[in-house]
């Protein structure tokens, strides 16, 4: 099996350091680590739970950024095979970065611009960590309808870990997340609070999923195959949904 490792960031020109979502001087360093870290599980996730090579399926990197997963796919294995985010300044950054890929701006809201069952595969780390109930059941919908039948959605959300880091960060404990327990998310399922939104992203905040409110209410659209809790950077859940048949 192909290593993931830094080599990447060669062949690649970085983001300015606003896109990093990193404010301190070690930026860049750590922009590449997580990058290749979250590449690699992405990877590993695909080709374990499809039991296919990663080259071998048409893949969507759903809410791309800058590419932070995409380019180390993209630099050792040619993939994803469609890009796609609300930010133009992104894509725009990214084209010229992974040449081969087609990256699109899209909408905040649904539909995608692509035919009914057109991906093997479709990955999205960190949206649904930032979509209030009806968007992300919007969305839950759209990447059903662009799946084929049998393809399968790594989606990452929030739980427990990032609940806990939420209550404890001076920031999102003002916006109030200090006031958000654990027992109230097992009771509620899904906790969703609002925050201030860039022009032209809708409405925009900070998502927390219990594990069990996703096996039964995400399984309403595809079966819940798996929840990895942690699996991306320790903080995120990736959860593993196969369109049925």
């Amino acid at each position: 099996m192909t290593e993931i490792t830094d080599a990447w960031v060669k062949a690649v020109e970085l983001p300015e350091p606003g896109n990093m979502m990193e404010t301190h001087e070690n930026r860049e360093h750590v922009f590449v680590r997580q990058g290749t870290n979250m590449a690699r599980t992405i990877h590993e996730a695909i080709e374990t739970y499809t039991g296919k090579p990663i080259t071998d399926q048409r893949i969507l990197d759903f809410g791309c950024g800058v590419g932070r997963v995409a380019m180390p796919l993209y630099h050792f294995f040619r993939k994803p095979d469609v890009c796609v985010d609300v930010d133009p300044k992104a894509i725009r950054y990214l084209r010229p970065q992974i040449p081969d890929v087609a990256c699109r701006v899209t909408k905040f809201d649904p539909p995608l611009p692509f035919r009914d069952r057109a991906f093997d595969v479709v990955f999205s780390v960190s949206i649904w960590t930032h979509l209030n109930a009806e968007s992300a059941e919007a969305w839950l919908t759209e990447i059903t309808r662009i799946l084929r039948p049998g393809g399968y959605a790594f989606l990452t959300t929030s739980s427990y870990t990032m609940l806990q880091l939420r209550r404890s960060h001076f920031v999102t404990a003002n916006l109030g997340w200090d006031k958000v327990t654990d027992d109230m998310l097992r009771e509620q399922g899904f906790i969703f609070l609002e925050t201030p939104s860039a022009p032209g992203t809708g409405t925009y905040g900070l998502a927390s999923h219990d594990p069990e409110y996703i096996r039964r209410e995400w399984s309403r659209h595809m079966d819940v195959v798996d929840i990895l809790p942690g699996a991306i950077l320790g903080g995120q859940d990736m959860n593993v949904l196969r369109k049925r048949a």
